[in-house]
């Protein structure tokens, strides 16, 4: 559950940071 929290934090943080951020929440979408 904690990375599902994580997760939604990098998307609405990818779009701000870039495409970096987007990675990291694909990563964590899968776990």
């Amino acid at each position: 559950m904690e990375l599902n929290l994580k997760g939604r934090t990098a998307l609405v943080t990818g779009g701000s940071r870039g495409i970096g951020s987007v990675s990291y929440t694909h990563l964590t979408l899968p776990t």
